[in-house]
């Protein structure tokens, strides 16, 4: 709590009733007055009646203060954090809420949450991977989303680049979801990476996972990622 609120991710201040209308209103630490006014009926009431045993009230501030799920904000910043902090500098370079469209490629209309570049561990691997994501709070991932983003994979050249897709929650998937995404891999090609709150949330990409996972929890490549999805969540 600390922490957040030395980086302003919380605000302080103080709720007061109302004589009035008695409806509660919460005031900032910083405009808190003796004679403070009502943001309801605008009346001018004494607070200090009210300061007795008073606990703080902390509201969310900036783009964490919204009620619409930051439009999504949120679960982007943190998965492009933990691919900045997992890939390290062979994350070469990001894009986010890029709209695909195509005149001839066999692809549907559609936005990607984010789009990375991703220098391949080569050989094996295609010296040039691309990563598309989706990233949700708790909404669900259906089969719109998975339907064009494997699309949008399948229509890079392969002696192009290699691709990727990139489910994100910061909720946990559901059996449905688990389901949709498996479908995008084949008996050969495994390019389907799930990261729920567990991966999301620790520093470590895979510290909550760490006893399944084995050696397996150092990921730092895009196929690494995409096998650990299939040991959590596909077998």
């Amino acid at each position: 709590m600390k922490y957040l609120l030395g980086r302003g991710v919380f605000r302080t201040g103080l709720e007061f009733t109302c004589p009035n209308c008695e409806l509660t209103t919460w005031i900032h630490l910083d405009d808190v007055r003796t004679k403070s006014t009502c943001a309801y009926c605008d009346y001018t009431y004494d607070v200090t009646a009210q300061l007795k045993d008073r606990d703080w009230r902390y509201r969310r501030s900036g783009i964490f203060g919204r009620d619409d799920d930051q439009l999504g904000g949120v679960p982007v910043a943190l998965t492009l954090q933990q691919l900045s902090t997992s890939l390290h500098d062979r994350l070469i370079l990001y894009s986010t809420a890029v709209n695909f469209s195509s005149a001839g490629a066999d692809i549907e209309p559609c936005e990607s949450d984010f789009v990375a570049v991703v220098s391949g561990v080569w050989p094996p691997e295609s010296p040039v991977q691309l990563l598309f994501g989706e990233a949700k709070t708790s909404r669900p991932i259906d089969e719109n989303d998975v339907r064009k983003l494997g699309k949008l994979a399948d229509a890079i050249p392969r002696h192009l680049a290699q691709s990727f897709i990139l489910f994100s929650k910061t909720d946990t998937f559901s059996v449905d979801e688990v389901r949709l995404a498996k479908t995008l891999n084949s008996q050969y090609e495994r390019r389907v990476i799930l990261w729920s709150c567990d991966e999301l949330e620790p520093y470590f990409l895979y510290e909550r996972s760490a006893g399944k996972l084995g050696q397996g929890r150092y990921a730092s490549a895009l196929k690494d990622m995409a096998n650990n999805t299939h040991r959590l969540w596909f077998t």
